[in-house]
């Protein structure tokens, strides 16, 4: 492990699948997810290889929450270390509906790196970190200009009173919960304002783990929930 290029460096890709009785939930998407970071940062063949094949072995997992890790091993990348596959996995554990607030300048819409699912994952740790010592449970990132990007590790959506908008994906994760909400509901994709949500019946959170969880406040004001229920009902 010591060696291993995503401890040592966060050089590593990684998909975290939820797997129901009745097999992986949208396993093609995080195979394919996996296959376009793994060919935009420049992965060789054999670590795309294992990746999938590793992916494509959770058909036969236990019901549960299965995170396959794969580090990048090529002698011809930056630094020391190797890489390698690793598969970590954990049960469906019942979500409590967090308390949010905002974290300013936490959001960059120019890093495109922050569109790969990868190992490098101190900003997401130290936001929800913040967010837990300002007795919250999560944070939404907000880049200088107010506009909201991501949570810690969830892709957002807003029930405004003209309906439901997401943030489009710039520099934030283009999650698979959120890929298959677009295709089934009518979504607005539009920058949203972190000052709109003063006006927001609803934030929910999704992402492959928990598919969808409705927010029980922002910034201590209450929100309601419902949207988030029918993503579960649909998505599961």
């Amino acid at each position: 492990m010591s060696q291993d290029r995503s401890y040592l460096y966060g050089d590593g890709l990684f998909e975290t699948v939820r797997v129901e009785e009745s097999g992986p939930i949208a396993l093609e998407r995080h195979v394919a997810r996996f296959s376009r970071s793994a060919a935009a940062l420049g992965y060789p063949d054999a670590c795309v290889h294992a990746g999938i094949s590793a992916l494509n072995a959770l058909r036969a997992a236990e019901p549960g929450i299965h995170r396959v890790t794969i580090a990048r091993e090529d002698d011809s990348a930056p630094f020391a270390g190797h890489g390698g596959v690793s598969v970590n996995s954990r049960p469906v554990e019942d979500a409590v509906r967090p308390r949010l607030i905002a974290l300013r300048g936490w959001y960059f819409p120019g890093d495109t790196l922050r569109e790969h699912k990868s190992t490098s994952y101190l900003r997401s740790v130290e936001a929800r970190r913040l967010a837990c010592a300002r007795g919250a449970d999560d944070a939404l990132l907000v880049d200088g200009d107010g506009f909201i990007g991501e949570a810690s590790t969830s892709n957002v959506f807003v029930e405004m009173p003209s309906g439901l908008v997401t943030p489009p994906v710039r520099g934030i994760l283009p999650g698979v919960t959120r890929e298959r909400i677009l295709e089934r509901f009518d979504v607005i994709v539009r920058p949203v304002h972190v000052d709109e949500l003063q006006f927001a019946r609803e934030i929910i959170l999704t992402n492959a783990a928990q598919i969808a969880l409705a927010a029980l406040e922002f910034e201590s004001r209450s929100l309601t929930h419902y949207r988030a229920l029918d993503f579960i009902e649909d998505l599961s």
